[in-house]
C-alpha cells in the first residue's frame, strides 16, 4: 500500500434521468407534439411520438417489475400501486398504437371515407394476428433470455478460469522464492478457486444440453406462427364494435381501477359504470378507429361511441380572479383553495384532512384562462424564462418523500394550489441546475410553456398544460404533505410542465392532488422500521398503535396511524426529516415551532438527531460548555482519551465499550448482539473536512453529494465489494488493528484500496474520538484457516455519547 496515498480513478455514479419512484415519472406524449403541415413532417413527429411513447412505456414495465417483486402485504400496493403502473403502460401503448395508424393512413392518403376504412380495418386485422401469436411470441421471447442468461454465466466462468489459471502459473514461476510459504498457501487458494469453477462447468455443462434442446422447440414454434400469419384474419374474427376491439380490455381495465370504495366521488356517484368510462377513454385515444366502428354499426346506438364534446362557455362571464373558480358543467371534482392549518393544531388527523377537502371550489377551463388573463393584465407574468431565479427556486428530491408519499389511487381532488408551495422535483439531487433542469429529449419545454400561459387567447395550448376538461389523466399529479400551518407539494407527474409555471410566474395552478387519509395503515417485515415506528409513537410524534402478525413468509408489522405531528415524520432516514423541515421552515417561518420542534433543531443537523433521540437537553449542555483547548503532544506523548461508556446511532444500534479494549455492537431493531469489534473509530462528516490537507484530493462524488449519500457509497462499493477493501492506518502507514493502537496513533486515515491494483484510491481522516453526527467504522479481526481475514462495518452517525 502507498504510504501518500493516491486516487488514480474516481468511481463514477450513474445518474438516471429517470425517476425510481412509480409515482414521479415525467410522461412523454405524442399529443404534446406539433404537427406540422406537409405529409413527411407529420409522419416525422408522429415517429417522434412514438420513441418517446415507448421510452415512458419502457419506465413503467421497468417499475412494474420491481414492485411485483416487492415482498409486501400492504393493501395500497395491490389495489392502487400496481394497477397505477399498469394503466401508464396500457396509456404509453395506447399512444403508440394510435400514431402508428395515423402514419399508416397519412401514408395512404385516403380519397374517400371507405378507402380510410379499409386501412383501419387491415390495421386492426394485424392487431387481431398480433393477439394470436401473443403467448407463441412469449415463448421464444423466454427462450432468447434463457439462452442469454446461460451465455453470459458461461462468459463470467470462462474469464475467471483465465484469471485463476493466470494466478497459479505467476506463483507456480515464484515457488522458489525465500516466501515459498506464503506463495504455497496462495496456490492452495488458488485451487480451491479453480475447484469451484470446475464444478460450475459441470453444471452448465448439464444446462447447456437443455439449452441446445430449446433449438428445436423454437424452430416449432416459429412455424406455428407463421402459420397463423399466413392464414390471415376472417371477416367473422374483425371486431364489430368498440367494445370487441383488442383495445378495449386494456381501457375497461383501467376503467375498473377507478371505481374505488375510497374514493369520495365514487361514493357519491355510486352508479358509476366503468364500461361507460373505458368507451369515452377509447374514443379519446383512439378517434380514428371510433369513428370507423361508428360507421360499420351506424344502426347499433348501443355500441355507438359517446362524445364528449366540452359545453359551450358562457361569452359574458365576468369572474376572473383565482378565488372566483367556478364549477365546470361537464365533471364534479373536488377542489380547493390550499389553506393553513390553525397555529394551535399539534396533530395532523384525518378530521383536518376533511376540512380542507371539504373547503372545495370547481374549477373549468373558462375559468383558468380568465384567471391567467387577470395575471397577464397586472403584469405579473414574465416573458421568458429566468433560468437563474429558476435554479434557485426551493427544491428537494421526491426521494426523501419515498416513506411517506400518499397512494396514487385515481382518487386526487383538483385544486388551485400555489405554485410557490411547490418543492419536491424527481432526480432533484442529481441535477445542479434544479427546477431549471430540462431532459435531453424535453429541451426547451420551460420555454414553451412560459409562452403558451403568456398566450391565454390560445384555449388549446393552456388546456395542453393543464386538462382541465380534456385527457384528464395527463393532469398534473402533486403529492400534498399538510404541515401546521399549510401544505407543500412534490411533483408525481408533470416536472417540466410546473417548472414552466413557475418560470411564467404565475402564482397559482390547477393541479390534481393527492393526501394521505388517516387511519392510515403500513405493513413491513423489517423490524428496524417497527422500532423505528415505536420510538416516534413513545416520542408523541405518532399517535398511533403497531399490531404484530404472523404470515407464511414470518413476523410482520402494521402501522395505524390516527395523527402525527407532521406526514415526514415517518421518514426513516432523519436526515430527510431535517431537509423537509428546513424547506417548510422556508416556506411557513416559525410554524414547526408552534407544534413542538426547538428552533435550533432546524437550523442545526445535530440538534436535530439529539432532539429524534430524546438528547436534546444533553445536546444544549454541550453546546454551552467552553472550548477546551487543545493538547500539545510530541513523538513521545499522546494526549490522554476520555473513554466513553457507550454510544448510539441514528439506528439505534448502540456501541459498548468492554473493560478488554474492544467494543461490542447491539442492533436494538433486532435485539441481537455482535461478535466484540477489535477497532470502532468514527468519520467526519464531509461538509466538516473542508480545510482538511488532502481534501482537494478527494473524489467529485464525495464533494457533491450529502453525507448520507456518501456513507451509502462507501458501504455498498467498499465495504461490501469483494474487489476493494478499507484500511485503517496511523500516520506512519501502519495498519492499526485494535483501540489502543487507534488512542496512540496522531493521526488516524481509513484507506480505500482497489484489490487488483493494490492502490490506495482515497482516504478519509477519521478518529478514535467519537463525536455526535460523526459516522461509524469498526472492524473486527480474526484468523480462520491459517490467514487473517477482517469483518468491516460502515454504520450510522452518532446521535448521544454516555460517559
Amino acid at each position: 500500500m502507498q504510504k501518500e496515498f493516491e486516487n488514480p480513478a474516481t468511481p463514477s455514479i450513474e445518474k438516471n434521468n429517470q425517476n425510481e419512484n412509480p409515482g414521479t415519472k415525467e410522461k412523454i406524449e405524442a399529443g404534446n407534439l406539433t404537427i406540422e403541415d406537409t405529409k413527411k413532417e407529420r409522419i416525422e413527429a408522429l415517429e417522434e411520438g412514438v420513441r418517446l411513447s415507448e421510452i415512458n412505456r419502457d419506465a413503467a414495465l421497468i417499475d412494474l417489475e420491481r414492485w411485483q417483486d416487492t415482498n409486501t402485504t400492504e393493501p395500497s400496493h395491490f389495489e392502487y400501486r400496481l394497477p397505477e403502473i399498469q394503466n401508464r403502460i396500457n396509456q404509453a401503448e395506447h399512444r403508440i398504437t394510435s400514431s402508428k395508424l395515423d402514419i399508416d393512413i397519412i401514408k395512404a392518403d385516403p380519397k374517400s371515407p371507405d378507402k380510410k376504412d379499409e386501412i383501419i380495418k387491415s390495421f386492426i386485422a394485424g392487431q387481431v394476428l398480433d393477439g394470436k401469436t401473443a403467448s407463441l411470441r412469449d415463448r421464444l421471447l423466454s427462450f432468447d433470455k434463457q439462452e442469454a442468461s446461460f451465455n453470459e454465466r458461461l462468459e463470467r466462468n470462462h474469464r475467471a478460469t483465465e484469471k485463476l489459471q493466470s494466478e497459479l502459473d505467476e506463483i507456480n514461476a515464484m515457488i522458489e522464492a525465500d516466501d515459498s510459504d506464503r506463495l504455497k498457501l496462495n496456490r492452495r487458494d488458488v485451487v480451491i478457486e479453480m475447484n469451484g469453477v470446475s464444478d460450475r462447468y459441470e453444471v452448465l455443462t448439464q444446462e447447456k444440453i437443455k439449452i441446445e434442446a430449446l433449438a428445436k422447440e423454437r424452430e416449432m414454434i416459429q412455424s406455428q406462427i407463421d402459420a397463423i400469419m399466413a392464414g390471415g384474419v376472417t371477416d367473422e374474427e374483425l371486431p364489430n364494435s368498440i367494445k370487441e376491439d383488442p383495445d378495449f380490455a386494456a381501457c375497461l381495465r383501467e376503467a375498473d381501477t377507478y371505481n374505488s370504495d375510497d374514493d369520495r366521488l365514487f361514493k357519491r356517484n355510486v352508479n358509476y359504470n366503468p364500461e361507460e368510462t373505458a368507451i369515452k377513454l377509447f374514443s379519446d385515444r383512439f378517434p380514428q378507429k371510433s369513428a370507423y366502428y361508428e360507421r360499420l354499426v351506424t344502426n347499433a346506438p348501443d355500441i355507438k361511441n359517446e362524445q364528449n364534446d366540452p359545453s359551450p362557455e358562457d361569452p359574458t362571464s365576468t369572474e376572473t380572479p383565482a378565488d372566483k373558480i367556478t364549477q365546470t358543467p361537464r365533471e364534479s371534482f373536488e377542489g380547493i383553495i390550499t389553506e393553513s392549518l390553525t397555529n394551535d393544531q399539534q396533530q395532523l388527523n384525518q378530521e383536518k384532512v376533511e376540512a380542507i377537502i371539504n373547503n372545495t371550489e370547481e374549477i373549468s377551463k373558462s375559468s383558468v384562462v380568465n384567471y391567467i388573463q387577470t395575471e397577464k393584465a397586472t403584469g405579473t407574468l414574465n416573458t421568458e424564462p429566468d433560468y437563474e431565479k429558476l435554479k434557485a427556486e426551493p427544491i428537494i428530491d421526491t426521494r426523501s418523500f419515498y416513506d411517506i408519499e400518499p397512494s396514487r389511487a385515481d382518487k386526487g381532488s383538483f385544486e388551485l394550489v400555489a405554485t410557490e408551495k411547490i418543492i419536491g422535483r424527481p432526480n432533484a439531487d442529481n441535477y445542479e441546475d434544479g427546477w431549471a433542469h430540462e431532459y435531453n429529449e424535453r429541451k426547451g419545454r420551460i420555454g414553451e410553456i412560459v409562452d403558451q400561459i403568456n398566450n391565454p387567447e390560445n384555449e388549446a395550448g393552456v388546456e395542453r398544460i393543464f386538462h382541465t376538461e380534456d385527457k384528464l389523466g395527463d393532469r398534473i399529479k402533486l403529492a400534498s404533505y399538510e404541515g401546521p400551518a399549510g401544505p407543500i407539494y412534490s411533483v408525481f407527474d408533470g416536472t417540466h410542465r410546473v417548472a414552466g409555471v413557475k418560470a411564467s410566474g404565475l402564482e397559482k395552478m390547477p393541479a390534481e392532488i393527492f393526501r394521505t387519509e388517516y387511519p392510515y395503515k403500513k405493513i413491513t417485515a423489517n423490524k428496524e422500521e417497527t422500532a423505528d415506528w415505536q420510538d416516534k409513537i413513545d416520542r408523541g410524534f405518532i399517535i398511533g398503535t403497531i399490531e404484530t402478525f404472523e404470515t407464511e413468509n414470518g413476523e410482520q408489522s402494521m402501522l395505524i396511524v390516527e395523527s402525527e405531528v407532521v406526514p415526514w415524520i415517518r421518514a426513516r432516514n432523519q436526515n430527510d426529516i431535517f431537509k423537509l423541515n428546513q424547506v417548510y421552515e422556508q416556506q411557513y417561518p416559525g410554524a414547526l415551532e408552534q407544534v413542538g420542534f426547538p428552533k435550533e433543531t432546524l437550523t442545526d443537523r445535530t440538534a436535530f438527531w439529539a432532539y429524534m433521540d430524546g438528547n436534546f437537553s444533553q445536546w444544549k449542555q454541550l453546546q454551552k460548555q467552553p472550548n477546551q483547548p487543545e493538547t500539545q503532544t510530541t513523538e513521545d506523548e499522546v494526549e490522554e482519551v476520555k473513554v466513553p461508556k457507550s454510544i448510539t446511532t441514528a439506528k439505534g444500534s448502540v456501541y459498548t465499550y468492554l473493560k478488554d479494549g474492544r467494543t461490542q455492537r447491539f442492533k436494538s431493531a433486532e435485539g441481537e448482539m455482535e461478535e466484540p469489534q477489535n477497532v470502532l473509530v468514527f468519520i467526519p462528516r464531509v461538509d466538516n473536512i473542508a480545510d482538511w490537507e488532502h481534501f482537494d484530493r478527494l473524489p467529485d462524488w464525495i464533494k457533491e453529494n450529502d453525507n448520507d449519500q456518501v456513507m451509502e457509497i462507501l458501504a455498498s462499493d467498499y465495504i461490501q465489494n469483494p474487489n476493494k477493501r478499507v484500511v485503517l492506518t496511523d500516520e506512519s502507514n501502519e495498519i492499526v488493528r485494535s483501540n489502543a493502537d487507534a488512542t496512540k496513533a496522531k493521526s488516524l486515515i481509513l484507506q480505500f484500496v482497489e484489490n487488483a491494483t493494490n492502490q490506495t484510491e482515497f482516504a478519509l481522516p477519521v478518529s478514535s474520538k467519537p463525536e455526535i453526527g460523526a459516522t461509524t467504522y469498526d472492524a473486527r479481526y480474526f484468523d480462520k484457516d491459517g490467514k487473517e481475514h477482517v469483518l468491516a462495518h460502515i454504520g450510522n452517525v452518532v446521535t448521544s455519547i454516555d460517559y
